[in-house]
């Protein structure tokens, strides 16, 4: 047989020459051949091309080809062409998975060592003496002015954004709780492990209380709607650039869904949670705040009069000037939504081909539940709105300052976190009981809860001896997916579709 030079782990393959291709290559005609891959290249709709050179083969030694011989390509329907003639394969070539679909990936860890700080989003780089040189020299020399959202302004261009993630957000928990009637949810009592389906798994992997004594197994109670979507609060800023909450002021500031506070400081206006608006920009950076000319506006719906929330349209179509930012324009806005786009169509699949034809304005809408939508639009609906809720999340993490402890899963939006001594994680007797604040992480803002994935939902249950072979999902991803909604492409290689689950009979002869 056949092989390939240079591209290891491919399969192998008999050539055969049936026509003389060239006076050059007239020695190899009939004879078995080695390829040497020079190149390979991915075409979207051409498939996997590979580029080759024939090299003469006589089953002992190998042997250079004139240098006139034909190159020799190899298509991805199986054929070979040399020049205008294309040759045929006695054997399909098979080559290796694209790296950019995986086939399999590692499962998320279901134990965390809770004496391991977070990993950081952005690594800690530390600068030479040139550069603190340079930086010393730099606070030498008069402020330069901040831009949005440090100078108290709105980013106007994800202005729609921010209302796009808080209507998602509510899609998500209506769809959720609808689909709760319908599809069974297990929930451990002593541990946050979730199970989807009738009855719950055998693995055992429960670290809760008086585990040893069931000797890791799970016990199943009924599932909530905290099970799937995981309740993650935080502190609600009046305003964002005040001074951080001290521990003695800790019930004077309300606990509201991160986020919905994260929607509020980059434009969502909720009567029930007063915040300040300012249209004219801060002087200089800092804790102590100059404002000159206007006072910051203070929008509250606890006065008992109510007040018009601004539609997405009549936010467009805004034209101040005193509020304008550097940052708005029409290019940042079609990166915006080039980006929205391509996470979606990511994590959605291939089905959507048609949302990249839409205008700019169905870009950032979310179709709402109605009470006549049956199963599987509802799991189809949700599985959008959560795609748009964490893509859009993801867009206004990386502008509005999120801040998460490395230690516990606390969360604060805004640019410092807040001065509670209510860290009871690893070494907090160092901290004074304050948390170790640093960047967050998407998961960090919105933690999907990972379950095992259910192949056959009327099957047996599954087997602490094949946990190997299982993958998993999200929850909420899982839920809609025993639904009816379709299979997202992103968490295809974390489910492992394409692994055998073998039979316990059949385990001991698996490698």
């Amino acid at each position: 047989m056949a092989a390939f030079v240079g591209a290891p782990s491919l399969c192998t393959a008999r050539l055969v020459v049936e026509k003389d291709v060239s006076a050059a290559s007239s020695s190899l005609v009939g004879e078995r051949v080695r390829v040497g891959i020079s190149a390979v290249r991915f075409c979207t709709r051409k498939g996997l091309q590979i580029v080759g050179r024939a090299m003469q083969w006589d089953g002992v030694n190998q042997r250079e080809p004139p240098c006139d011989s034909p190159r020799i390509f190899f298509g991805s329907n199986g054929g070979i062409s040399s020049g205008t003639r294309v040759l045929r394969l006695r054997r399909a070539v098979s080559v290796q998975a694209s790296p950019k679909f995986k086939q399999n990936e590692d499962l998320p860890p279901s134990n965390v060592p809770k004496n391991k700080k977070k990993p950081f989003v952005r690594p800690v780089q530390h600068g030479s003496h040139a550069k603190r040189m340079r930086r010393r020299e730099m606070r030498l020399l008069p402020p330069k002015p901040l831009k949005a959202p440090a100078n108290g302004l709105l980013v106007k261009r994800l202005m729609p954004v921010a209302h796009m993630v808080y209507k998602a957000y509510q899609v998500v928990l209506d769809g959720v709780s609808r689909l709760l009637k319908h599809i069974p949810v297990r929930a451990c009592r002593w541990c946050t492990e979730v199970y989807v389906g009738k009855e719950g798994h055998t693995i055992k992997t429960c670290r809760g209380k008086h585990c040893t004594g069931r000797s890791g197994e799970h016990l199943w109670v009924a599932g909530l709607l905290e099970d799937i979507v995981v309740p993650l609060e935080a502190f609600h800023l009046v305003d964002r650039l005040q001074k951080p909450i001290r521990h003695e002021d800790r019930f004077n500031h309300d606990r509201i869904p991160a986020i919905v506070e994260l929607c509020i400081q980059a434009g969502v206006d909720l009567p029930e949670f007063p915040t300040v608006r300012r249209t004219v920009p801060i002087d200089r950076p800092g804790w102590d705040k100059v404002d000159s000319g206007e006072e910051p506006t203070t929008f509250s719906g606890l006065d008992g009069m109510s007040r018009r929330r601004n539609t997405i349209e009549e936010i467009i179509d805004t034209d101040d000037e005193k509020a304008e930012t550097s940052v708005s324009g029409g290019e940042e806005q079609s990166m915006v939504n080039e980006g929205l786009l391509d996470e979606t169509a990511e994590v959605v699949g291939t089905e959507d081909s048609d949302d990249r034809e839409r205008s700019s304005e169905s870009k950032f809408d979310v179709q709402a539940i109605n009470d006549d939508d049956d199963l599987k639009t509802i799991a189809e609906k949700t599985m959008r709105a959560w795609t748009k809720m964490r893509a859009g999340a993801n867009q206004l993490i990386q502008t509005y300052p999120v801040r998460a402890c490395g230690y516990c899963p606390e969360v604060h939006i805004g640019r410092r976190g807040h001065k509670l001594q209510l860290c009871g994680a690893f070494k907090h007797q160092w901290r004074n009981g304050q948390h170790g604040w640093q960047d967050a992480a998407l998961d960090d803002l919105i933690p999907p809860r990972y379950v095992w994935h259910v192949r056959d939902v009327n099957g047996p249950p599954l087997n602490n001896s094949l946990s190997k072979y299982y993958g998993k999902a999200p929850a909420i991803v899982e839920l809609c997916v025993q639904a009816g909604a379709a299979i997202p492409m992103k968490y295809k290689p974390l489910m492992r579709l394409d692994v055998i689950i073998p039979d316990l009979d059949e385990l001991e002869m698996v490698a």
